[in-house]
C-alpha cells in the first residue's frame, strides 16, 4: 500500500513531494515498528506469547515502512491510470484474452 502511494505521488507531483510524504508519514511508522520489536524482545523472557506477537507486529510495521521507501526508486507505471487517475481497460497478457 505504501509503495504504491509513493510511486503515484512521485509520478503525479514529483520526487520532492514523494520524499516529503515519505518522511512525514512513514518515518513514524518505521519508528513504531522498531519500538514494538524492542518491546517484544524485552517481554519475551517473561511472556513468550505476548513477546512473539509484539515482534511479529513490529516486523510487519517495519516492512510496511520499508516498502514505501522502495517506492522512491521503483520505475513508474506505463499505464495511463498512473498519470490520469482514470481506470482503463488493460489486456490480460497472461491468458491471451483482452
Amino acid at each position: 500500500m505504501g509503495r504504491n502511494e509513493i510511486v503515484a505521488t512521485r509520478i503525479r507531483q514529483g520526487t520532492l513531494r514523494a520524499l516529503s510524504l515519505l518522511v512525514s508519514r512513514y518515518t513514524p511508522i518505521l519508528l513504531r515498528g522498531i519500538g514494538l520489536c524492542l518491546i517484544g524482545l524485552i517481554t519475551l523472557p517473561f511472556d513468550t506469547a505476548r513477546g512473539n506477537k509484539k515482534c511479529k507486529v513490529g516486523r510487519d510495521t517495519i516492512a510496511r515502512a520499508l516498502a514505501a521507501v522502495e517506492g522512491l526508486w521503483r520505475p513508474g507505471y506505463n499505464r495511463p491510470l498512473a498519470k490520469t487517475g482514470r481506470l482503463i481497460h488493460v489486456a490480460d497478457i497472461t491468458s491471451g484474452k483482452s
